[in-house]
């Protein structure tokens, strides 16, 4: 059995003191080029700043470099605006889990599960999610996608459609969710469906090629001959029979709390993989 990951939902957590810093060129450092005229006049007559860094206080550890018409937004800032439009649209949520990932910790994952549409499949309980994410970097700004979670297991797959990550930086000084939330209502809207595509999963016999299904979820050898070790598939063939249902959730399970190792970034490992299984199986 897989060991579930620790779950984290206190919001405190993700409320750190941040502050940035401008970047600017230092004439006096220019001296030392004198001997490589073009550089030096290149660099002396260059105008303006030249970014920002982005400051944690209490790891006094920089976690973000950006643009100088990057405006600083904060990660409770960001959800607390989140929370007030899901209560003016009457959506129930909780939050089930809190993650962080990016190269230097700079990204925030937040879950929030649906209680008003928890379904299950034959006995097996499915709780419906939204992800919130709020980033410092240059990349990534704010906004929503949705998944789902298996309760006894608690693994998750996510819903994202190939190629498409909305990119909003934070050039403005407000966060506006709105548009993902039309995105988010219709996906509520239409879990009837989704529940009918997880159900016909269990009618499904499973792929002729296991090991070319996984290959395209776990990449590495390493992680692979990990999955085939925990033998998490085994233990869901036996409880759901040999069909494509059971890889789906062992896959989940397995990418959700074991696809994750000491080196920076291991969440948003872990978010890749649930978002290309899903695509594998939905779309």
């Amino acid at each position: 059995m897989i060991k579930k990951k620790q779950r984290n939902v206190n919001k405190n957590t993700i409320d750190y003191p941040v502050i940035e810093i401008p970047l600017r060129l230092d004439l006096e450092s220019l001296k030392s080029y004198h001997n490589y005229p073009l550089l030096y006049d290149f660099l002396k007559n260059t105008r303006g700043d030249y970014g920002k860094v982005i400051i944690r206080l209490d790891t006094q550890k920089v976690i973000a470099i950006t643009s100088s018409s990057y405006y600083l937004i904060k990660h409770i800032k960001s959800i607390s605006k989140l929370e007030k439009l899901l209560k003016k649209y009457g959506i129930e949520a909780e939050i089930f889990d809190i993650n962080f990932g990016g190269k230097l910790g700079n990204r925030v994952f937040v879950n929030y599960i649906l209680p008003q549409y928890v379904f299950d499949i034959n006995g097996d309980k499915l709780l419906p999610f939204i992800q919130a994410y709020s980033c410092y970097d240059r990349f990534l700004s704010v906004g929503l996608v949705t998944g789902v979670y298996r309760e006894e297991s608690e693994g998750a797959i996510i819903f994202k459609k190939k190629g498409v990550l909305p990119k909003r930086k934070h050039f403005r000084k407000s966060v506006n969710f709105e548009g993902d939330l039309i995105d988010v209502r219709k996906w509520i809207s239409d879990l009837g469906n989704l529940r009918r595509d997880i159900k016909m999963l269990s009618h499904s016999s499973m792929p002729d090629d296991i090991n070319s299904v996984v290959s395209k979820v776990i990449f590495k050898n390493l992680h692979r001959n990990r999955f085939e070790n925990t033998k998490v598939l085994k233990r869901y063939v036996n409880q759901f029979g040999e069909n494509k249902y059971s890889l789906l959730w062992a896959l989940a399970d397995f990418v959700t709390h074991k696809y994750i190792d000491n080196k920076k970034r291991a969440y948003d490992r872990s978010r890749e993989a649930q978002i290309i299984l899903t695509n594998l199986f939905f779309n």
